[in-house]
């Protein structure tokens, strides 16, 4: 569609100069301002929504629950950690194993390598 719209000189002269450094039409040049304005009232609408929301005072069953999912969370993550830490110590103790047992002395990177490969 093809529309006609007033600026001033100086905005225009703008808009030649980046079409034409960047090889775009001037029609190409106001659809992507036109569209990245239009993202940005979307987003400040957005924005301005969850301000509203988060605005009001929490309630006291909110406050619960927020609390003992934190405290949930936290303990799973310690959880997750002691296994992986266990995992650890179990992969550090057979490439140990692996070493004594080699003839050749390898670098951890290159057991590592054979154990994956």
């Amino acid at each position: 569609m093809k529309i006609a719209i007033s600026i001033p000189d100086e905005i225009f002269q703008e808009i030649e100069r980046f079409s034409k450094e960047h090889r775009y039409s001037r029609s190409e040049v106001f659809v992507m301002a036109v569209k990245e304005f239009l993202e940005k009232l979307k987003s400040r609408g957005l924005l301005n929504a969850l301000n509203e929301v988060y605005s009001e005072p929490e309630s006291l069953k909110e406050t619960t629950l927020r609390e003992k999912s934190k405290a949930y969370y936290s303990k799973k993550n310690i959880e997750r950690r002691a296994v992986n830490i266990s995992k650890l110590k179990r992969s550090r103790h057979l490439i140990n194993q692996m070493r004594r047992k080699a003839t050749v002395k390898m670098t951890t990177d290159e057991i590592l390598v054979l154990t994956r490969g």
